[in-house]
């Protein structure tokens, strides 16, 4: 499963984990998450056009889309509950690539919804699948350090150079 996966990092995702499966006897599937449905599948068409049709042995690879707004607790329940009926033997890898992006000049709403999405959306998400993994199973979270407030990073507005003011560093610290 790729959360956040209909264009960018999470796209490519796709698209290598797919290349991966192809390369396997048994194939398998790849769940390409999206909020927006047709561009869910207009990334999962250029994805599989890009590829070719079978692997080694006649097996396929299967990329699925399906709707996920990480924000939403009942999209993402819904999503868990889909997950749990149609998956059985559980998943082996979660990517949490899904994220907004934040303005340069954003104020608070931008950074309340930056934390909205990118890191409730996301824990949201491992708490509902975490459970669903198999034994092996993993989880990989994208992330960069933009989100960083503490000043550490080489980010200009992670070390308040730029973008964040000083009050919404400081509310978000405490």
């Amino acid at each position: 499963i790729v959360t956040g996966a209909n264009r960018g990092i999470g796209a490519e995702v796709v698209r290598e984990l797919a290349a991966a499966l192809q390369g396997c006897a048994a194939g398998g599937v790849v769940v390409l998450c999206s909020r927006d449905e047709l561009a869910g599948e207009v990334a999962a068409e250029r994805i599989r056009s890009s590829m070719s049709d079978t692997c080694g042995g006649g097996a396929r690879v299967e990329i699925i889309v399906r709707t996920l707004d990480i924000q939403s607790k009942r999209s993402v329940d819904d999503f868990a509950k889909w997950v749990s009926s149609t998956y059985k033997d559980g998943l082996s890898v979660l990517v949490n690539n899904a994220a907004v992006a934040h303005d340069a000049k954003c104020g608070w709403a931008q950074a309340e919804l930056c934390v909205s999405v990118n890191y409730r959306g996301t824990v949201r998400v491992c708490e509902a699948l975490g459970p669903l993994l198999r034994p092996g199973g993993r989880v990989v979270s994208v992330s960069s350090s933009v989100g960083t407030l503490t000043g550490t990073s080489a980010c200009p507005l992670a070390a308040g150079k730029a973008g964040y003011s000083e009050s919404i560093r400081s509310r978000f610290l405490d």
